[in-house]
């Protein structure tokens, strides 16, 4: 016979997980959490980029954008890219959906199963 505590994991043995394996409510995965005063990678990089260096009283920021703008302007792609989209954002892939030869894509609701029809009712509501 084998006891329940020596099959359950530790996380389980501590109380915080369902017996599903799911958290209970109210319990972390990381019950230590991070630690206080731990500061992100991108707050450090903004506070880099937004403090002054020696060039001219200009900011990293300027100097770094200053360097991607005469790699450009040299003929560098990447640096390019990279400038449009950091000024206008990464361009939006169209993806089409069709059929053979652009022909609209056909869906047969009557070869979909019990389970599809009552998803697709609670997502575009009663027939």
């Amino acid at each position: 016979m084998t006891d329940e505590a020596d099959t359950a994991t530790p996380a389980q043995q501590a109380g915080s997980r369902n017996s599903d394996g799911t958290f209970a409510r109210g319990h972390s995965g990381n019950p230590a959490g991070t630690p206080k005063g731990r500061v992100s990678f991108r707050a450090i990089a903004r506070r880099l980029l937004a403090e002054a260096i020696e060039e001219g009283g200009k900011t990293a920021a300027e100097a770094v954008v200053e360097g991607w703008l005469a790699d450009a302007l040299a003929g560098d792609k990447d640096a390019r890219k990279l400038l449009i989209e950091q000024i206008d954002g990464k361009a939006v892939a169209a993806i089409e959906m069709s059929g053979p030869d652009g022909v609209p894509l056909e869906v047969d609701l009557r070869r979909l199963g019990a389970d599809d029809l009552a998803t697709l009712e609670r997502i575009l509501g009663p027939r």
